[in-house]
């Protein structure tokens, strides 16, 4: 019987280094799962959780126009952070 609540996670790192202004090498891995309590059955469950996606995505899409257009105008990567943070938030 699955535990309400339980969390699995995992995660893996080979790594890299910058040299000379070359990265060299990285692997990063992760895995993660949630039981979660919900009656996919339930037409309104599955209606409320695909509204909750399509926002998501929409909000996704939204950050990524405002990261190529500051990177058209020459934006450092510290202020897409921010304003990538704010949008977000």
């Amino acid at each position: 019987m699955p535990v309400k609540g339980l969390r699995i996670g995992a995660f893996g790192w080979t790594g890299s280094r910058v040299i000379d202004d070359k990265s060299v090498e990285k692997n990063r891995y992760a895995l993660s799962a949630e039981y979660a309590d919900y009656d996919w059955t339930d037409p309104a469950v599955v209606a409320r959780a695909q509204a909750e996606r399509r926002a998501y995505h929409k909000s996704m899409d939204s950050m990524m126009d405002i990261l190529y257009r500051m990177r058209e105008k020459g934006a450092t990567i510290e202020e897409m952070a921010r304003a990538v943070s704010k949008e977000r938030n």
